[in-house]
């Protein structure tokens, strides 16, 4: 059976947790994708700056508009760094101690809800 992609898998796994009886509304490819990818701060004072700025703006009914700057390729240059190769990394130690502390949660979620989350999120 082909896996489907992460971008599915969350809807499925949203839509089986969050069961709450309301009818599914169908979403598009494109919202379904990320939408800015993981970045870094250029400068961290001017990206602080910046959402400090963004938070005034929404708390005066500028939503709309901090949202089309956050989208705005010349913005995300600006401010950001995408991630690329040298993403941060969990030492090898980190990795275990996490995976002793949610194997009980991850086996659960499998058994009570049946998602197969071990194996969709590549648990092992």
């Amino acid at each position: 059976m082909p896996v489907p992609p992460p971008s599915q898998v969350k809807a499925e796994f949203t839509v089986q947790v969050c069961e709450l009886g309301i009818a599914r509304l169908p979403l598009s490819p494109e919202q379904l994708e990320a939408q800015l990818p993981a970045s870094k701060a250029r400068w961290l004072p001017l990206a602080m700056a910046a959402k400090y700025g963004a938070n005034w703006v929404r708390r005066h009914d500028g939503a709309a508009l901090v949202g089309s700057l956050k989208r705005s390729a010349l913005v995300q240059r600006m401010l950001y760094r995408p991630l690329g190769a040298d993403k941060p990394e969990m030492a090898p130690e980190d990795v275990a101690f996490m995976h002793e502390q949610l194997d009980p949660e991850i086996a659960a979620l499998d058994r009570e809800f049946g998602l197969d989350v071990q194996r969709r999120w590549d648990w092992h």
